[in-house]
This record gives C-alpha cells, structure tokens and sequence, in this order.
C-alpha cells in the first residue's frame, strides 16, 4: 500500500488511541526536559534512552552494553541468558516499539535505583503490531568504570 492510499485510510478508534498515547508521551517528555536533574541522574537517563534505543533498533550487542558482566535478575536470568533473549525476540519482531511511563530514580553514590512501567509491542512488518506485553520494571544498577550498568532487574 503506497503512502498515498494509507493516508487516506479513514482514522479508527485504535489508530486514534494510539496516536493520543504517542502524544502523551510527547508531552511527558517535553515536560521533563526543563527539570533540573543531578548530573548521575542525567547519566542514567542517558543509559537507559541508549539501552531503549538499541532495543527499538534492534541492536542486541548495543543494549547490552548497559548491563553488568554479573547481571541477575528476579526470574533467574543471568546476563547471557538475557543477551539470547533479545536476540531471539528481535529476531521474531521485525519492528520493536517501546513506551515507558517516567522513570523513578534514587541514586545513592555509586549505586541507583530506577523503577518503571513499560509497554513493548512487535510486528513481523506489518503496519499493526501482533505482540504487545506491558510490565513494571525495577532496577538496580552501580556506577563502574565510568558507566552506569544495569545489575539487577525484577519485572511483573
């Protein structure tokens, strides 16, 4: 379907929902950027866009980047574990979108907290995504070599 034809679709209730939540997020995010942050606050973030960045890119080796050599998590995934994970969903999903509620961060010196909520759907190509999963995400991650790694992570 050219360009031309997809916009001349006539706008369904989905496709309405789903254009308001983008522009929630929008603005949620254009919101925060005036807010004053620490500087290991901002790093986090910056870790965290990096690590959603590479999820939605598909790019495995990039997100894991961002997580510890010794990474555990609540379910008994260990950092390999999680590394064929991403591989695996990536390759089932030709297009990876996420959207996160606004990040919870406590930072104690080298150490962090960050909770969240998100929402993670996949699509083979088509224009409607097929998966979609929500969950509320906790962290815990240490400032290492000058980087901030996820070490632990408990999702529902």
């Amino acid at each position: 379907m050219s360009r031309q034809e997809r916009l001349k679709l006539p706008w369904n209730a989905a496709l309405r929902h789903q254009l308001a939540a983008w522009l929630l997020v929008l603005l949620a995010l254009m919101g925060s950027v005036g807010c004053s942050r620490t500087p290991d606050e901002q790093a986090l973030r910056d870790a965290f866009d990096a690590m959603l960045a590479a999820a939605e890119a598909r790019k495995p080796d990039d997100f894991m980047e961002h997580v510890a050599d010794d990474f555990a998590s609540g379910k008994g995934v260990d950092r390999q574990q999680l590394h064929r994970i991403l591989i695996v969903q990536f390759m089932r999903n030709q297009s990876v979108s996420v959207t996160t509620s606004p990040l919870e961060i406590t930072v104690d010196g080298k150490r962090a907290e960050m909770a969240f909520k998100i929402f993670v759907t996949g699509s083979s190509g088509g224009w409607i995504p097929e998966r979609a999963e929500g969950y509320s995400i906790h962290t815990l991650w240490r400032f290492e070599d000058g980087d901030w790694l996820v070490e632990f992570a408990d999702w529902d």
